[in-house]
């Protein structure tokens, strides 16, 4: 099978709280971690960052790579980001498809509630190795 690869940012604000994607769909909740597919003869950093800009219009400073994730879908490089500028606000394709029945919103959450949300990835689901 051809795992899909994925990069993606985890982003704080005085590591106090983390900037996730809220999401609606088929009826569902839940909230994941901000990126997307890599493409072709893009590095997963390049992704990171860009898919950031995607979806938040923020511009990051990319930190060191946090863990990898695999499981039966995809492959994902998920990023500490270092810094940050700008007022996070929804954009690119999310904003564009953004519906009552597919509803995309950027929202702030605090460390502390993660572990009360249903957040994606799951954490039970495939193998992090993690890069401290």
């Amino acid at each position: 099978m051809n795992l899909k690869q994925r990069a993606a940012v985890i982003l704080l604000d005085d590591n106090k709280n983390i900037l996730l994607m809220h999401r609606l769909k088929n009826g569902k909740e839940y909230y994941a971690i901000l990126g997307g597919c890599i493409e072709d003869e893009e590095s997963p950093e390049e992704t990171a960052v860009r898919e950031l800009k995607e979806e938040t219009n923020l511009d990051i400073s990319l930190g060191k790579m946090l863990w990898e994730f695999e499981d039966e879908y995809h492959h994902g490089y998920y990023f500490l980001a270092d810094k940050y500028a700008g007022t996070a606000t929804l954009g690119g394709p999310e904003l564009e498809g953004n519906n009552k029945e597919n509803f995309y919103e950027l929202q702030w959450v605090p460390i502390r509630k993660l572990n009360e949300m249903l957040l994606y990835p799951e954490r039970s689901v495939g193998e992090f190795r993690i890069f401290f």
